[in-house]
């Protein structure tokens, strides 16, 4: 793990984060409920699970060339951009973020 990530979450200067117990949801788990809720709203999700870290391309099927990269680091889901989407237990707050990150690109995309 790299500690000198420039990341903070949301909950940054509170009580450190406790060990994930052993039988929680794994990143590709997060992964997978995250890309069936982005399904239901619409976009196409595909699991690259062979790269480290593992990771959800999201995109827009009528416009495949723009896209997020969506990881797990610990118990939250970040953008390629960097920023904290939202934590793996509010897969649908989540969803929401990369909408609200894509649909701005795409309304200025030739369709």
């Amino acid at each position: 793990m790299n500690v000198d990530r420039p990341r903070s979450s949301p909950d940054a200067g509170k009580e450190p984060a406790r060990p994930v117990p052993r039988g929680a949801p794994t990143s590709r788990q997060h992964l997978d409920r995250l890309a069936a809720e982005l399904g239901r709203r619409g976009w196409t999700a595909e699991p690259r699970y062979g790269e480290y870290p593992p990771m959800l391309r999201v995109y827009a099927a009528r416009v495949p060339a723009i896209g997020e990269s969506v990881t797990v680091d610990g118990l939250w889901f970040w953008s390629s951009t960097g920023a904290c989407l939202a934590r793996c237990s509010d897969v649908e707050r989540a969803a929401g973020e990369v909408t609200a990150l894509l649909v701005p690109w795409l309304s200025g995309s030739r369709t």
